[in-house]
């Protein structure tokens, strides 16, 4: 997503943390699609087939500034950002990193 490319990934773990809000759910297909890509449900041949032809019917829906956008919650820099702000609220004392 950091190069502006939408994925297709299997709905369980850290994939529900990096993917954006369904802007569509798909009656009957479990699938899950979004500006930045899709998720699916079914771990199966059948599943994953779905999940890609689902892909490209809506390849032009996908949106590279909302994948690298997304991409940016977990950069580097937002961490230490995230971190220093917990020190700091914890300990009552500035940090530099």
């Amino acid at each position: 997503q950091a190069a502006g490319t939408p994925v297709i990934a299997y709905n369980q773990g850290g994939a529900r943390e990096w993917m954006t809000e369904p802007v569509e759910e798909t009656k009957g297909q479990s699938i899950h699609i979004s500006t930045t890509g899709i998720l699916f449900d079914s771990q199966t041949v059948e599943g994953l087939q779905t999940a890609v032809t689902n892909f490209l019917r809506h390849e032009m829906e996908f949106s590279a500034s909302d994948c690298r956008q997304n991409a940016e919650r977990f950069s580097t820099g937002r961490f230490q950002q995230s971190f220093r702000q917990f020190v700091e609220l914890q300990t009552g004392e500035t940090i530099k990193i």
